[in-house]
This record gives structure tokens, C-alpha cells and sequence, in this order.
């Protein structure tokens, strides 16, 4: 195996990669072969490794001198735990020539230690943790080792048991980044858990440790963040900027923050900012759908146009200019942007429910059935069909079928479908004349989504009629309130 063969791996990858969004189903399934025998033969390249990784194994211990100095635990620190995922990253220490981590370890067990590191950094990690838990039986003191072990627990899902070995490295670590690593490393697997609390009380110890370490600044804002503590979140986002200019995530969590918070020329800004570091065209649909919620759906629209001008492979630009023409005046070329669309993404949800919205609104009776039978063929499980068929009983009047519909929903994955869910449920109420229903499901509706801000116009009109005259001044206020600062 040699570094040109490699070269021609990758060279063959990244061929696959950039072509295969953009051709035929046809040539997808001429790429998927190449691809298969691709692995095929990365497959192969491991099995020699192994082989040969045995055969050194086999020599050392027949002529130890062979290995140099094996005497260490000063071996190559864990690579990051999770690639790509900046949120459970590892910000890991650098510990090769410190001094104080040197001690005697058996020489089998060493070499045990760096067959199990091999397996590790090949993804291996059931074959990783058979090496790593003999050598923690052999050697209870070789901290390394441990840690390894506990980051095997955690690559494969069995959080206690990477607890305990994390919390046994803390009690024994002799080195402070031992202590910090091991803290960071704790709050990932409570974010893995979604206990955000917990996570938080590790990830600050760890910066008690190190203020300056970005990823564990991204981590904890993050959490902050997800725990609606946005005034918490701010800071550490700001900070991992100004560690790493070219920290995109956390512009684009510091971009929701300032939304969450109503000032949107700030979110704007840093979702242009992190669209400039990053050329990722997902931005430009947020950029532009920030600005469809505040009803400026001229700037939106100039946006979804700059998205598919640029990225003419990104379906959700053109779902996006289909949209927006469709909201500004119920015009039928939205539904040009829309079949661009679904040539690019054929069963993609959200662009398949606004095709099926369009058509039931301006299409034929032909038209309006054959999109029907498709669509429900394809979303008949999506939360976004159940809302389309909520509203629809609730319009017609079938308020029984349509509560049946709409109430699984609250309990949906995605909190905006919650709010969405909320918001029919409130008007099937007012419907029913249940005013105090009502307003709980508007209320809830808001905490859901809190762009919903018709929700306290509503509000405030059930109040009146349920004869909290004050109530309903409160909410009204807060309407004008908001629709003045939305107008600015």
C-alpha cells in the first residue's frame, strides 16, 4: 500500500462526492458500485494493516530492544472523538513531553496499549476496548490507558460505564489537562444524553481550567443556548470568535441568539458573516427566511434568487423563490420553482407539502387528485401532512376529526411543528367558543415559536370576551408593541 495508492482513493472519493447530487438516478447507481468497490478494496487495505500490526507485535516480543523505548505512557493523546461534530468535540490536550507522566509500565501491556490505540484510530472499538480493558486490569495506574477506555465507552453509546472511567481518571490524573480533558469530556456525553445542566457544570470547570479553549466556548454556549439561556449563550460565542476568527457554527448559534432575542439586523449579520467563512447555502435560506417572518418577502426573495444563482444545486433555493412568489400575490409561477425543486429533491418533504398547498389552491380537479395521491404516498407519516390535514377538518368543521389529528403533534419532534399544532388547536377552540382553552394553546403556541406574535392579538381577543378587559389590554399592547419593532 503506498501513498500514491492512497492518492487514488481520494482522488476517486471526492469524484464520487461532487458529482453524484447533480446526475441521474441512472449514473447514481453506476457511482454507488464504484463506490461499493471502493470499500471493497479500503477493506482490504485494513486487513493487511491488521496482519502486519500482528506480525510487529510477534517480533517485539521475541527481540524487545527492536521497539526502542516502550517504557512510557507517553504515547499519541486520543485524535478527536467526534469528526466533524464541532458540538461533542474533543479539545484535546497536548501531553507528549511532559515529563511528569513518564512511569514504568509493563512492557506487554504497552504494546497491548498501542494495539488497542491502533484499533481506536481506525474506528475499531469493540477490538480497541478487549486491548484497553486488559491493560487497566494489568496496570490500574496507567491513566492513558484508562482514558482511552472511557473515550471507547463513549464512541460506543455506554454512557455509565464512560462516566465511571472519566470520573476514575479525574480522582487519579496527575496532570491538570488530564483534569480539564477529562471535564470537556464529561459534558459532551451529557450533551449526548441531552442533560444540558449537567453538561454545562463540566464544560465551565474545564474552562476554570483553560478560558481560551474555543471548542469548549462553542460547547458551552451551545448549551446555554438550547437551555433558552441566550444572555449566557452571547458571551461564549463571542469569545470563541475572537479565539478563532473563522469559527462559523458559532456565528451562526450567535446569529439564533440575537433572533431569539427580536433584533434581527444582528442575526443577519452574523449569518452573512458565517456564510462568508463558510460558502454554505443553507445560510442564505435562513438569511432569507428570517427576513419571510418578518414579512419582507422582497428581501427575502432577492436572497432565495442570490441562493440559486450561486448554488444551483441547493433545492431549498428555489422551494425558497416559490414561496416567496407565492405569498407576494398567489402567482402560478410559483409552481415553475417549485417542479425545479423537486427534479433536484423528488420526496423532499417541506417542498412536497408547499407543491401539494399550490395545487390544492390553483390547480385543476385533476391536478388537485393526482398530486393528492402522490403526496400522501410519500408524507402520509410526515407531521407536516397531519398539520395540512388538521387545518382542513378544522375549516370544514369537523372539529372532532380535526382535535384527533392535531393533538399528537404536541409532543412532535420539531418545536415549531408544536407551536404550528398549538396555534390550530387555539382557533379550533375559539371555534368551540372555549375562550380559556384557547388562550392556554395561543400561549403555548408562542413558547414554541416565539415569532408567532398574531398569537397575542388573538389572545387578547379571547380575554375580552371572557370579560378580563385589563388581560386583554396587556396583550394588545404587546401586539402593537411587537408590530412596531417587526416595522422598523
Amino acid at each position: 500500500m503506498t501513498y500514491d495508492e492512497f492518492d487514488w482513493m481520494e482522488e476517486a472519493l471526492a469524484q464520487i462526492e461532487s458529482i453524484y447530487p447533480r446526475c441521474s438516478t441512472e449514473v447514481q447507481r453506476e457511482l454507488a458500485d464504484r463506490f461499493r468497490h471502493l470499500q471493497d478494496v479500503s477493506d482490504g487495505w485494513l486487513d493487511a494493516w491488521l496482519l502486519l500490526q500482528e506480525r510487529f507485535r510477534d517480533v517485539i516480543e521475541k527481540y524487545p530492544e527492536l521497539a526502542g523505548q516502550n517504557d512510557t505512557s507517553t504515547a499519541f493523546f486520543p485524535p478527536a472523538v467526534q469528526p466533524d461534530n464541532k458540538e461533542v468535540g474533543e479539545a484535546g490536550p497536548d501531553l507528549q513531553s511532559d515529563e511528569s507522566l513518564k512511569f514504568w509500565v509493563d512492557e506487554r501491556a504497552m504494546q497491548q496499549f498501542r494495539i488497542g490505540q491502533g484499533y481506536y484510530n481506525l474506528w475499531m472499538f469493540s477490538d480497541a476496548m478487549s486491548q484497553f480493558l486488559q491493560v487497566v486490569d494489568d496496570e490500574p495506574d496507567f491513566v492513558l490507558a484508562r482514558l482511552y477506555l472511557a473515550l471507547t465507552y463513549f464512541q460506543q453509546e455506554q454512557w455509565e460505564r464512560a462516566e465511571t472511567e472519566f470520573q476514575l481518571v479525574l480522582e487519579t490524573a496527575p496532570h491538570p489537562e488530564f483534569l480539564r480533558f477529562c471535564h470537556h469530556m464529561l459534558g459532551c456525553l451529557f450533551v449526548r444524553q441531552k442533560k444540558d445542566v449537567k453538561a454545562v457544570r463540566h464544560f465551565s470547570r474545564a474552562l476554570e481550567m483553560d478560558v481560551e479553549n474555543s471548542d469548549t466556548l462553542f460547547n458551552l454556549g451551545a448549551c446555554h443556548y438550547r437551555l433558552g439561556s441566550v444572555q449566557f449563550a452571547i458571551p461564549c460565542f463571542e469569545q470563541a470568535i475572537a479565539l478563532n476568527g473563522d469559527d462559523w457554527e458559532s456565528m451562526v448559534y450567535l446569529a439564533h441568539c440575537y433572533t431569539a432575542l427580536g433584533d434581527h439586523d444582528q442575526g443577519t449579520h452574523w449569518r452573512k458573516q458565517a456564510y462568508e467563512m463558510s460558502r454554505k447555502p443553507w445560510i442564505i435560506s435562513e438569511i432569507a427566511d428570517s427576513y419571510e417572518r418578518q414579512q419582507q418577502l422582497d428581501e427575502a426573495l432577492k436572497w432565495n434568487l442570490y441562493c440559486v444563482t450561486n448554488h444551483p444545486e441547493w433545492a431549498e433555493g428555489y422551494h425558497g423563490v416559490a414561496w416567496n412568489i407565492w405569498k407576494k400575490d398567489r402567482h402560478p409561477l410559483a409552481v415553475v420553482w417549485l417542479k425545479k425543486a423537486l427534479t433536484l429533491k423528488r420526496d423532499d418533504a417541506n417542498i412536497l407539502f408547499s407543491y401539494w398547498w399550490i395545487i390544492h389552491h390553483v390547480g385543476t380537479p385533476e391536478e388537485k387528485a393526482r398530486v393528492n395521491r402522490h403526496v400522501s404516498s410519500v408524507m402520509h407519516q410526515s407531521p407536516l401532512w397531519s398539520l395540512a390535514h388538521g387545518n382542513v377538518y378544522r375549516v370544514s368543521g369537523d372539529f372532532e376529526q380535526a382535535r384527533k389529528t392535531l393533538t399528537p403533534l404536541l409532543t412532535a419532534e420539531e418545536v415549531r411543528v408544536q407551536g404550528a399544532a398549538h396555534y390550530q388547536l387555539a382557533h379550533l377552540c375559539m371555534a368551540e367558543q372555549k375562550w380559556k382553552e384557547a388562550v392556554d394553546h395561543f400561549h403555548k403556541a408562542r413558547e414554541c415559536d416565539g415569532l408567532l406574535h398574531e398569537t397575542l392579538l388573538f389572545e387578547g381577543i379571547c380575554h375580552y370576551l371572557t370579560g378580563d378587559r385589563e388581560a386583554s389590554k396587556n396583550c394588545l399592547r404587546l401586539y402593537q408593541q411587537q408590530q412596531s419593532n417587526d416595522g422598523r
